[in-house]
């Protein structure tokens, strides 16, 4: 192999691994986002069920 297919290679690689690193931070945020909104949709749930027993 010559020292240009060696550097192309590298490259590629390169550029394939910051390409998935890229896509394992953007996963983990609309995680994280959904997981934040969940947590508070159940909050929100939780204080308007404190009393429902209560109509008055």
């Amino acid at each position: 192999m010559s020292e240009h297919t060696i550097l192309l290679w590298t490259m590629i690689g390169t550029c394939a691994t910051a390409a998935a690193t890229i896509g394992l931070v953007v996963g983990a945020l609309k995680a994280w986002q959904t997981a934040k909104a969940t947590l508070d949709q159940m909050k929100h749930d939780s204080r308007s069920q404190t009393r429902p027993y209560v109509f008055a």
